[in-house]
């Protein structure tokens, strides 16, 4: 059997939530000639660059998992955000199968983040986002569409109610400041 991953081991990668003003998250549709989950919504997101040879065990050095999701999420949307923007952590998913490449010799893990993006910022580039690189289509959806879709990898469950963006939430946002910034996008009472 072929590898189909880069580098033996963990191959690093990167997800990023994005939510709007108007509490939608951003979703690209994955390419038809994607290696995994052709044709299926997902989070914006990639592999991590590194200078690490093809084959061999890959090596930190040359972008962080906040720098590779920026990149990615330009190269897939168009959107551009900038470091100085807010980015938090949601966590980081290993192994399991999350990726329908995932095999005994190699395996993904993924650094998810979550970023909301001001109004200055989204109207700016609303306009301009589209499907690129191996993005065929990206668009805003609403937490209602996104739970009936059959999404890419397990960004389903990054997203949903009980879900790593909800336990986020929930750790960081709701318990420590109250609900009133946190997005209408998902309902208070899924997340508590």
């Amino acid at each position: 059997m072929k590898n189909p991953y880069y580098y033996i081991g963990v191959n690093p990668t990167c997800d990023l939530i994005i939510i709007n003003p108007e509490n939608k998250i951003l979703l690209i549709k994955r390419s038809a000639n994607a290696a995994a989950c052709p044709s299926k919504w997902a989070l914006p997101g990639g592999f991590i660059d590194t200078n690490a040879m093809p084959h061999t065990t890959w090596e930190e050095g040359k972008e962080t998992p906040e720098e590779a999701a920026l990149r990615e999420l330009q190269e897939e949307t168009n959107l551009k955000l900038f470091k100085s923007q807010i980015i938090y952590p949601v966590g980081i998913y290993e192994g399991n199968k999350r990726d329908p490449r995932d095999n005994e010799i190699s395996w993904s893990k993924s650094y998810a983040f979550l970023s909301f993006i001001d109004e200055e910022t989204y109207l700016a580039q609303k306009d301009t986002i589209v499907g690129l690189d191996d993005a065929e289509e990206a668009a805003w959806k609403t937490f209602e569409e996104i739970k009936a879709m059959d999404m890419a990898f397990d960004h389903l469950k990054i997203i949903l109610p009980n879900g790593y963006l909800c336990n986020y939430l929930q750790k960081n946002i709701v318990s420590k400041v109250g609900t009133t910034i946190l997005p209408s996008i998902i309902p208070i009472n899924d997340i508590r």
